[in-house]
């Protein structure tokens, strides 16, 4: 990403605007700057959640396949969909 905005260059916000509690943007204002403190704000508002990654992967629509094999190969058919 530093490579894309350094070369091409990129829009800067300086104000945060996706959170209604300021304390919510200060905290992502934190981790965006690397600043571990920022996870304080995320820890109180539940938004750390542990588990493993097959814990956490959303749920797929019943039926639809979920082995990397399946998925290469709804891939290729959408490709092929497109010619």
């Amino acid at each position: 990403m530093r490579l894309v905005i350094n070369d091409v260059g990129a829009a800067h916000l300086d104000e945060v605007r996706r959170f209604r509690s300021p304390a919510e943007a200060e905290a992502s204002l934190q981790l965006r700057a690397r600043e571990v403190a920022g996870l304080a704000e995320y820890d109180r508002r539940a938004r750390i959640v542990g588990g493993t990654a097959e814990e956490r992967r959303p749920p797929t629509a019943p039926g639809w396949p979920t082995s990397p094999q399946a998925c290469g190969a709804r891939k290729r058919a959408a490709h092929l969909g497109v010619r």
